[in-house]
């Protein structure tokens, strides 16, 4: 059955992170499907060890060297079967159902080929960069 939504998180020496992103995920879990791939880029420490068991519900793709970021995001979206694809970074923790908003604000305004939330510093204060308002011709130029 096809998800609602595949995460794809490339990995790469993320033991430390992983399995906190990971808890974070899988607590989201409310009215969407979700798929979940992690891309491991070669770990020489035990990420993947520790995915495989505390995580088996994952989807574990190993290309068996390292691809890089953009490469590993590439085949990570290639094994996605889900209307939407959610890039996160190992390090990354959700928040407050941001999985289930997402998918619904996609939902309510379709069209869009990019959608994206916002990054909270571990102070709980927004990162400037990772949210714009509506476009001026300053912020064009």
């Amino acid at each position: 059955m096809k998800a609602d939504v595949a995460i794809v998180i490339v990995t790469y020496n993320s033991a430390g992170e992983i399995a906190e992103c990971l808890e974070s995920v899988f607590a989201q879990r409310e009215s969407v499907t979700q798929q979940v791939i992690v891309v491991d880029n070669d770990s020489k420490d035990n990420t993947v060890d520790l995915i495989r068991a505390d995580f088996p519900e994952v989807e574990l793709v190993i290309p068996g060297k390292n691809l890089g970021f953009a490469a590993g995001v590439n085949l990570g979206a290639r094994h996605a079967d889900a209307e939407f694809v959610l890039l996160l970074n190992p390090d990354t923790v959700i928040l407050d159902h941001a999985v289930d908003k997402i998918v619904r604000f996609a939902r309510k305004t379709p069209g869009h080929g990019l959608y994206g939330g916002r990054t909270l510093n571990p102070d709980g204060t927004v990162e400037p960069s990772s949210c714009w308002g509506e476009p001026t011709l300053w912020s064009m130029a």
